[in-house]
């Protein structure tokens, strides 16, 4: 796939067209081979974070803004 950067990158470009949802797919490859990783963390956080934003369900807004904590 490129590598962890370049799996990174393209979830970035997902979150900026507003496909917070594959964004976070993608994230989560790079979090399970690297928990450490600071960037996708933080851009984990971006993402639940708009999709907390777009969701009209109650319940799943209230998933993702806590996740995004």
């Amino acid at each position: 796939a490129g590598g962890d950067e370049r799996i990174v990158a393209r979830a970035r470009e997902h979150v900026a067209a507003g496909q917070a949802q594959l964004a976070l797919e993608l994230l989560e490859i790079v979090e399970t081979n690297d928990p450490g990783h600071r960037e996708a963390r933080a851009l984990r956080a971006r993402a639940f974070a708009t999709l907390g934003r777009t969701t009209d369900g109650g319940w799943y807004r209230r998933a993702a803004y806590f996740n995004a904590a």
